[in-house]
């Protein structure tokens, strides 16, 4: 199975971009939200791209908000994203789509 060799990889080398992006691409292809979640973040951490970071939030935002109904968690991922990389457009609309959903604005 290929996620096994990339678990394996990712115990070797916690940080391995390559191993925690197939393996968040095959959670999200079997629907295990958390740990997509999970190795989005991860990805994030290690990122040092200013607009790959954002977009790597961006997505743990929207499956935070889409998949697991956290829409706070969603707005704190995307206040980081925009720290990263403020002219990020999509996740400037998602951030007020939340902002009003939680009835913040």
């Amino acid at each position: 199975m290929e996620a096994e060799k990339y678990r394996v990889i990712l115990k070797k080398d916690p940080e391995n971009p390559a191993a925690l992006r197939a393996l968040g691409e095959a959670a999200a292809a079997e629907k295990r939200w958390e740990e997509l979640v999970d190795y989005l973040q991860r990805e994030a951490q290690i990122c040092e791209h200013p607009g790959e970071k954002a977009d790597l939030l961006l997505r743990k935002a929207r499956s935070l908000h889409q998949y697991l109904a956290r829409p706070q968690d969603a707005l704190d991922c995307l206040k980081i994203a925009l720290e990263s990389y403020p002219a990020m457009r999509a996740a400037r609309q998602l951030e007020w789509q939340l902002l009003i959903e939680l009835e913040l604005f």
